[in-house]
């Protein structure tokens, strides 16, 4: 399966082109594990103390809440997983050629990105 997508600099008028190649369960384990993130309910964890990294803590500092742990203890690592499976190819174009083709479908992004440009 593949999954393009693009990128663009409207401060220096660079863009490119995004090609991922992966099995097509890969991009599904990656619909997934973000749906989960996104969903996991942010409950806080309790002041209980604990040690990590040779250090005091408490589970509250040190994990914050459920979303937070699921974040970084379980869609980090496939993430991770999930990026070395795949092929990515870049391919460099300009910006004046990715907004021709893009920009009617993509207003929203294309105006943020002059929005950012025209704030420095």
């Amino acid at each position: 399966m593949k999954s393009w997508g693009y990128g663009i600099n409207h401060l220096y008028k660079s863009g490119t082109l995004i090609l991922e190649e992966a099995p097509w369960y890969i991009f599904g384990i990656e619909r997934v594990a973000e749906w989960l993130c996104n969903h996991v309910p942010a409950i806080p964890f309790p002041t209980i103390p604990i040690k990590r990294d040779d250090t005091d803590t408490t589970m509250a500092d040190y994990y914050g809440d459920t979303q937070q742990l699921f974040c970084s203890e379980v869609h980090i690592p496939i993430g991770e997983w999930i990026e070395s499976k795949k092929q990515i190819i870049f391919i460099e174009s300009s910006y004046e050629l990715l907004k021709e083709k893009f920009g009617e479908k993509d207003k929203e992004f294309f105006d943020e990105e002059q929005k950012i440009g025209e704030e420095e």
